[in-house]
């Protein structure tokens, strides 16, 4: 697929009205899937899901296999209604055999969920503060067989308990793994937990559009550069 190049970074000026709804980030004070294919990767059904969320357990994924694990899970934030950018990194994504993907937030239109759909695996994210249209988004994601939560949300995966927010935040005792978003910035903090966080994918603040892949076994963090115009 082709990705437009732009020949100055003003030209951001051309771009939809909806680029514009990243403003909102400015002023903050920093501290599920329709599918193709034969992978045989699930997650729990939504009434499981429902349950855990009232009875704040930690929600468990395992392979339909006990013996593989589910290992590698793709990481992006801030998508920002940059489809071009959504379908790229859903093109980059493809190429690695996830178990996983999950978005930290600020999707913003219900249409971009639907730019999601092609990925092989299925999609958890938690809303964003710039997430307005929240009924939209989930019914959507419903319709996608994606699941969309109020952040932080926690789920297990592959024995690590994982917590995924929007905003930075701090770890909860006995999480080994935090993701989140918001601030437009990759980061990778190695440590009891990991902390990381994929960067903007949309790349309409910091001219990097970026996402992530995470291997729960060992830990280890790529940050994927999609597309630059800096």
């Amino acid at each position: 697929m082709s990705i437009p190049i732009f020949s100055h970074p003003l030209s951001v000026l051309r771009f939809p009205l909806s680029v514009f709804r990243v403003l909102p980030l400015l002023s903050y004070s920093l501290p599920q899937h329709h599918g193709h294919g034969s992978r045989s990767y699930s997650l729990l059904p939504q009434s499981a899901i429902d349950n855990a969320k009232r009875t704040n357990k930690i929600i468990t994924l395992r392979h339909k296999d006990p013996q593989k694990t589910m290992a590698q899970i793709g990481l992006i934030s801030d998508t920002h209604d940059n489809l071009n950018m959504v379908k790229a990194a859903v093109q980059k994504f493809n190429q690695f055999d996830l178990a996983l993907v999950v978005h930290c937030g600020d999707y913003i239109a219900p249409f971009t969920l639907e730019n999601f759909k092609e990925v092989k695996v299925k999609l958890l994210g938690v809303f964003g503060n710039c997430d307005g249209e929240r009924e939209g988004l989930r019914k959507k994601a419903e319709a996608l067989g994606f699941n969309l939560h109020i952040p932080p949300h926690k789920f297990e995966l592959d024995g690590k308990k994982i917590l995924v927010s929007h905003h930075p935040i701090a770890p909860t005792p006995g999480i080994d793994i935090l993701i989140y978003g918001h601030t437009h910035q990759a980061e990778i903090r190695e440590g009891n937990p990991l902390i990381v966080n994929p960067g903007e994918a949309s790349g309409w603040l910091t001219g990097k559009a970026t996402i992530g892949i995470l291997d729960t076994i060992t830990l280890k963090v790529q940050i994927i550069q999609l597309w630059s115009y800096i």
